[in-house]
């Protein structure tokens, strides 16, 4: 939005000389569309009301065979462990802003510090503690 172009064509121009390579060395996630839509189902740029636009995902190798080393890590159980103990005894304490870890929290932590994955994962909404219950493992 910063740059001005003279033309529409010449901003168009610009934006396929950046596009159409990225585009080239990425795998399109997204389906191709299988059916075609009425026209009256379809936008002025011939894409169907159906996607939302400009809803098409990329990828690239290298990020699909991380994501797949991902499950790997999470069996390999060599990683650093806290014993069950200090886990308990450190959900029990304030932490320097007076808070306590909830029973789900601690529980969580005690999993996570005990089986020693090398990669584990802690999902919850925001607000629900995580970053609360890292610092207590990290405090661990």
């Amino acid at each position: 939005m910063d740059y001005r172009f003279a033309t529409t064509q010449d901003r168009e121009a610009i934006v396929g000389l950046v596009v159409d390579p990225a585009e080239a060395v990425s795998l399109r996630l997204t389906p191709f569309e299988l059916a075609s839509s009425p026209s009256f189902f379809r936008r002025p740029d011939a894409s169907s009301v159906f996607r939302p636009k400009n809803s098409t995902v990329y990828s690239s190798h290298q990020l699909l065979e991380a994501e797949n080393r991902l499950p790997d890590r999470s069996h390999d159980t060599t990683g650093p462990t806290v014993s069950l103990e200090t886990m308990e005894r450190i959900a029990r304490l304030p932490d320097t802003q007076g808070r306590v870890l909830g029973e789900d929290q601690a529980e969580a932590l005690e999993r996570i510090a005990v089986l020693g994955r090398v990669l584990d994962v802690l999902v919850g909404p925001a607000g629900a503690g995580k970053t609360t219950a890292m610092n207590a493992l990290r405090r661990a």
